[in-house]
């Protein structure tokens, strides 16, 4: 089978589950006036996508790009697998320069990436990773934290999972505090997970954190980054938060 745009887009077509996509639109908040508004949904499940991504990763990078610009969702995420295949590979045989050119592709193409799951399933472990050893990528990054599209900021938060990972907590913890007071839930929920996560690794530097700030971040936020928390712990923090409210 020839590994084009048409013909994965052929593949992802005839594994369309109309009643799934009902349940998809839903929880992908593809509604009008939700985050993932015009979002089209085919109605697959992640094990296909993957399975997909395996059979179509000989794709060349012109027809990704094509299928990374279409309005399916599960188009965009199968394309954005195979990206992320082709990313890792290149890395394990130490073919940095073609994974660089992997990582340059996939900021190119970074608008298909508007929905959480696109953002948290690629993001990590492809620009996450990337940014380890590449200063300048750290500050495409740091640029995103002003960017306008809740997309963009995101995916800067969840690219410092890879810091998180291996015990570097220097700028997640820069990203955190300059996310913290986002005005966007989705937002929220991404800055406090990743504090959560680090948390787990090391609680000094959340507890830091949360000395400086838990009585003004938003709600959500804390309750994600304390999580993982002793019950007394929590509270103790809740209260302060509900104490400033007050």
């Amino acid at each position: 089978m020839p590994k084009s745009a048409q013909t994965l887009l052929a593949a992802l077509a005839a594994e369309s589950n109309p009643e799934d996509a009902i349940k998809l639109s839903r929880f992908f908040k593809a509604g009008p006036g939700e985050y993932g508004e015009n979002d089209r949904l085919l109605g697959l499940r992640m094990p296909q996508q993957h399975q997909l991504a395996k059979q179509f990763v000989d794709m060349p990078a012109a027809e990704l790009g094509i299928v990374l610009q279409s309005p399916w969702h599960e188009a965009r995420m199968t394309a954005a697998l195979i990206v992320l295949q082709h990313y890792q590979r290149c890395k394990k045989a130490r073919q940095m320069d073609l994974a660089a050119e992997w990582i340059e592709f996939l900021i190119a193409q970074r608008q298909a990436l508007n929905n959480w799951d696109l953002v948290d399933i690629i993001i990590p472990k492809t620009l996450g990773e990337a940014s380890l050893d590449d200063s300048h990528l750290v500050e495409t990054l740091r640029s995103w934290l002003v960017s306008t599209h809740l997309w963009e900021r995101r995916m800067a938060m969840l690219a410092t999972f890879a810091w998180i990972r291996v015990h570097d907590f220097s700028l997640p913890l820069e990203f955190a505090t300059a996310l913290k007071n986002d005005s966007e839930d989705l937002m929220h929920k991404a800055v406090g997970w990743m504090l959560r996560e680090m948390g787990k690794r090391d609680p000094l530097p959340l507890h830091h954190f949360l000395e400086q700030y838990a009585a003004t971040l938003p709600r959500t936020l804390l309750r994600y980054a304390i999580e993982k928390l002793s019950p007394e712990q929590r509270q103790d923090y809740l209260g302060r938060a509900k104490q400033a409210r007050n």
